[in-house]
């Protein structure tokens, strides 16, 4: 009887952490607003090598889709040992079930970038990041802070300098998802 109980509870709690990773996500800041300008190439993805706060060889992507969507890790490179790992499409496929890294993308004025993702730990709901940059040219741009939304309220800015550059893709990633919704 204990067992089951056990049981029981154990799958509750799983539910539960399941449920807060899809549903629990905090909403987007900006709104989803397709992309109209040239003032960045679509047609692949953006890429830093450098340091960050894990690693001193870190690797960093970016898709940025002309509906306005976005799909990348901006924070760490947990997902990405090689910069070629995107061609074979199993970024974006394998993580449609994760709101984490999903989010959208704004250009202001041809020079300004913003990027909005959620991160997710465990069983804790999505939490929002805002990536402020520049637009340096059609095929690199240069992430200069990082906004994190905390749970409680408060704010947490991070100071960067990390220089994104473009790769072409042959085939790219599909943009959809559960968490962003398709038209804005």
């Amino acid at each position: 009887m204990k067992l089951l109980c056990y049981c029981a509870i154990a799958f509750i709690l799983v539910l539960a952490a399941c449920s807060l990773e899809s549903n629990g996500k905090e909403p987007l800041r900006y709104p989803i607003v397709p992309n109209n300008s040239n003032a960045l190439n679509t047609q692949g993805y953006y890429y830093y090598n450098g340091k960050d706060d894990f690693s001193d060889t870190a690797q960093h992507l970016v898709v940025l889709y002309r509906n306005g969507v976005s799909y990348g890790d901006l924070n760490t490179s947990r997902y990405y040992r090689s910069a070629n790992y995107l061609d074979s499409n199993a970024i974006c496929s394998s993580s449609r079930k994760s709101v984490s890294l999903w989010g959208a993308y704004q250009i202001l004025n041809n020079d300004t970038l913003q990027i909005q993702t959620w991160g997710v730990g465990f069983a804790q709901p999505a939490l929002l990041h805002i990536y402020y940059g520049i637009i340096l040219n059609d095929k690199s741009f240069r992430i200069f802070l990082r906004r994190y939304y905390r749970k409680d309220g408060t704010i947490y800015d991070q100071d960067l300098n990390e220089l994104y550059q473009f790769r072409p893709l042959k085939v790219k990633p599909d943009s959809t998802n559960p968490y962003v919704p398709e038209k804005p």
